[in-house]
């Protein structure tokens, strides 16, 4: 752990936040660091985009993917201005990402009055539910794409 690189790193994203914010975005910022230097930058673009999973974590996590030409993000962390939603999660794990870490937690959202704080806590919390009307729809169509996937990995 290096305190100094920690808190000028969060302190980037929390600058990225409050930008964010000042435009009228959520206020949520993130930045990836690799070998003790700033890799890529995100803050909220839901709104700008019209894109629901525009999150400044995806965005960074697009960013250093794009810079580094690999999906891989393995000897990267994130620094990230709140605690991440699920699928922000999600995406730093599938990511490989080894180490996170974040300033404010959900808690600090509903306290703060943030508009979307119910849906990020239910995400974080993972206390929501989804409709699903499944009845396996052409299940079996759909298990050709796994079979091209894995003809194609071993040749």
């Amino acid at each position: 752990m290096n305190v100094k690189g920690d808190i000028e790193f969060m302190r980037e994203a929390i600058a990225l936040a409050k930008k964010s914010a000042r435009i009228g975005e959520a206020p949520f910022g993130a930045v990836i660091v690799m070998d003790g230097k700033i890799i890529a930058r995100g803050a909220d673009r839901v709104v700008r985009k019209k894109d629901p999973t525009a999150h400044a974590e995806i965005i960074a996590i697009r960013q250093a993917a794009s810079r580094l030409k690999t999906h891989d993000l393995s000897g990267c962390e994130i620094y990230t201005s709140s605690e991440p939603c699920q699928m922000c999660m999600a995406a730093i794990k599938y990511a490989n990402i080894d180490r996170l870490y974040y300033a404010s937690v959900a808690k600090d959202l509903e306290d703060a009055g943030v508009l979307s704080c119910h849906a990020h806590s239910e995400l974080v919390s993972r206390k929501w539910e989804v409709e699903v009307d499944s009845e396996n729809i052409l299940r079996g169509e759909a298990m050709e794409a796994f079979e091209i996937y894995n003809k194609s990995n071993k040749e």
